[in-house]
């Protein structure tokens, strides 16, 4: 479908041409959906030509008991040849490196048995048929047949473009007649890999190809927020656009997903983590992830114990081997029309492929892996010694001839279940998050900036909260006061700071300066700290204009907790001044108002200056005081620091984040500040 790596992209600037690909592309992609349709058509006749033409020879011997009108025979749409040649020619079209790749044949495919309707996802004839080899030619109609795929999208054509503009709904404003040209110009900036890699280098696909699959991917993370881990979905994506388009990827995926997500047990209040399920395709958790890799451990143990016995001697880490396979279909480590092969069934079956193909790996090297002195060399032959035998069809012949049912790794898994539960939680990994901006910033015109600021935030944000405009100096007032006031009650937030540098000494400008965009997330609400500082290791500063950088701080780490203790449970709590550690309303108005209150405020912050010197210089993440509001803290100086009228600021390397200064003059004017509260999506 126009997704194959050709030797032209790789020669060429992609942007230079890109608009001309897409273009062609999508010509390309409406003449293939024209041609399989007339090939169909044109099996369809054949057949018909080929029952006429017996019954008309058993009408003459007097041997007919058929009508004209009866069931043509099961036959193929068409011959072999034909439409193996069309269908490889197609890819040739695409990409000649691409096609070598793909039509590049290292086991035997009989003739395909099975016709127009034939194709049965759970049939005897079905999985018989696609264990003995899928031709090119009819792989896209099977992977739709045998994940349902098809009957969803018939039953729900515009299912993808749905699921997109959900995802990113500012397509919906850009200029197009279709989605499919608003999305010509668009790609994502960022993209969730589910713990996985983004690296397609592996899979002949060309640019495009990859752009698709990105996108696919953050619109999956989007619309499934329980798949928190599942490193084999950007390679399983890869592979699927390499004879689908982006509609039928995307009803592929989301079919497998909701089929691995669903809960099949005879127990109703089970929770999701501790529910095997009967039908199991990819790991949608971490904890469901290690326990496959566990199982195929496990499964290798019990039936190569000779095997086993090496792999400990010469310490092994088959974990970290059994991982990679699960996560790459076995790329990189068979041909890939044998991983085809193994998609075509996994597709089918599941994922005790996966460990069907390791286990007739391990059968077929048995007598080498024996033999190896070092875990280098062990770990050699299994990357390597297929490719010199080249017997990839009786690797496929031991890898089906292995009994393993569906009940013998449910029970395997409940098996291996509570040992991993004793290794202690294993944290989430974050995904994507989709900007939902309730009130349009005067600062950011780009969405996609927003979605490269929602990419940067902690994972403990939920992935459906609204950010609205608590403050901005265009409509509130240039006053330290009104924005501190703005935020009380709020957690979470977003400082954003549009400036232009001041000039250097001696600098004389013969250009106009263009506004520089930067800011903060801060984890607790903006006001007069309690103590000397307040805010928790979540923080962090970030730059959008003319350059994109985030800067957290210097000992973060999203494994452990972050300090203070206090940090709140829901980024849009309303939450207390004394748990936010910012001075009480009533003290806070008396410290911005009098002059005694003013004496008052000063004793206060020489009092915390002197604190700050002794410790807590790198955790200043909010240091608000009456004169000044400044983030982060030691170093050469505050990484931003604001004055009380908001109209001047000054930035440098602060200890706290280790940034470089946010504008490329230390000392700035301010020309809008806006802050942006996380609020209850129940509220939106």
């Amino acid at each position: 479908p126009g997704f194959y790596r050709s030797e032209m992209t790789d020669q060429v600037d992609p942007k230079r041409l890109q608009h001309e690909l897409n273009v062609l592309n999508t010509l390309v992609q409406k003449l293939q959906d024209e041609l399989a349709n007339r090939e169909n058509e044109i099996g369809q006749l054949q057949r018909r030509v080929r029952q006429l033409t017996e019954e008309n020879a058993a009408l003459k011997a007097g041997t007919v008991t058929t009508t004209a009108s009866s069931s043509p025979p099961a036959g193929r749409t068409a011959s072999s040849s034909t439409v193996g040649k069309s269908a490889i020619a197609g890819i040739t079209q695409h990409a000649q490196q691409g096609s070598r790749q793909l039509t590049e044949t290292h086991t035997t495919i009989p003739e395909w048995p099975l016709g127009d309707g034939q194709i049965v996802p759970d049939d005897k004839k079905t999985k018989k048929a696609v264990r003995n080899g899928v031709p090119h030619s009819v792989r896209r109609d099977v992977w739709m047949s045998v994940t349902a795929a098809d009957k969803l999208l018939s039953e729900r054509p515009r299912l993808f473009e749905h699921a997109l503009y959900d995802t990113f709904p500012w397509l919906r404003d850009m200029a197009g007649a279709n989605y499919m040209e608003r999305v010509d110009r668009f790609s994502p900036r960022n993209v969730p890999n589910f713990g996985g890699t983004l690296n397609f280098g592996d899979i002949p696909l060309n640019v495009n190809g990859e752009r698709w699959s990105k996108i696919i991917l953050c619109v999956v993370a989007q619309n499934n927020s329980r798949v928190t881990y599942c490193p084999s979905l950007p390679q399983l994506i890869g592979i699927l656009f390499l004879y689908l388009n982006e509609a039928q990827v995307y009803g592929v995926v989301k079919g497998l997903l909701q089929s691995s997500t669903a809960a099949h047990t005879n127990n109703p209040t089970a929770s999701s983590d501790d529910t095997p399920l009967k039908y199991r395709y990819l790991p949608i958790n971490q904890m469901q992830r290690q326990l496959m890799v566990d199982s195929m451990i496990s499964l290798i143990r019990k039936r190569y114990s000779n095997v086993m016995k090496t792999v400990e001697r010469l310490n092994v880490d088959l974990s970290k081997i059994c991982k990679h396979w699960i996560d790459t279909f076995f790329i990189g480590t068979f041909p890939f029309d044998v991983v085809l092969r193994l998609v075509d069934a996994y597709l089918l079956e599941g994922n005790k492929i996966v460990h069907r193909f390791a286990l007739g790996l391990f059968k077929m090297l048995e007598k080498e892996l024996v033999k190896a002195q070092t875990s280098e060399t062990f770990e050699t032959i299994l990357a390597t010694k297929m490719n010199e035998l080249g017997d990839w069809d009786g690797l496929i012949s031991r890898a089906f001839g292995v009994h393993l049912s569906r009940k013998d790794l449910d029970s395997l898994e409940q098996e291996i279940r509570p040992q991993i539960k004793r290794l202690g939680s294993i944290r989430n990994i974050g995904v994507y998050y989709r900007p939902r901006v309730h009130d349009p910033s005067d600062i950011i015109k780009d969405p996609s900036q927003w979605e490269l600021i929602f990419g940067w935030l902690p994972s403990t944000l939920v992935l459906t909260a609204v950010i609205r405009q608590c403050y901005s100096s265009q409509k509130n007032g240039w006053s330290i006061g009104t924005m501190y006031a703005n935020c009380r009650g709020h957690a979470c937030n977003l400082l954003l700071v549009e400036a232009y540098p001041d000039a250097e000494p001696g600098e004389e400008r013969t250009e106009a300066v263009q506004p520089q965009v930067f800011g903060t997330f801060n984890s607790h609400s903006l006001g007069i700290s309690k103590k000397n500082s307040h805010g928790d290791g979540t923080c962090f500063v970030f730059t959008l204009q003319p350059e994109e950088g985030k800067y957290h701080w210097v000992n973060y780490d999203p494994g452990l907790p972050t300090t203070p203790e206090t940090s709140p449970v829901s980024p849009w709590a309303v939450v207390d001044d004394d748990t936010q550690g910012i001075v009480a309303e009533e003290d806070a108005a008396k410290l911005l108002g009098t002059e005694e209150g003013k004496d008052e405020a000063e004793e206060h912050e020489e009092k915390e200056g002197e604190e700050q010197q002794e410790n807590y210089v790198n955790r200043q993440f909010i240091v608000g005081r009456r004169k000044h509001i400044s983030f982060g803290g030691g170093g050469d100086g505050a990484a931003l620091q604001l004055t009380d009228d908001l109209n001047r600021g000054s930035t440098y390397k602060s200890a706290t984040y280790n940034n470089p200064p946010l504008c490329s003059a230390s000392n700035f004017s301010v020309q809008k500040v806006e802050v942006y509260v996380f609020a209850d999506p129940e509220e939106d």
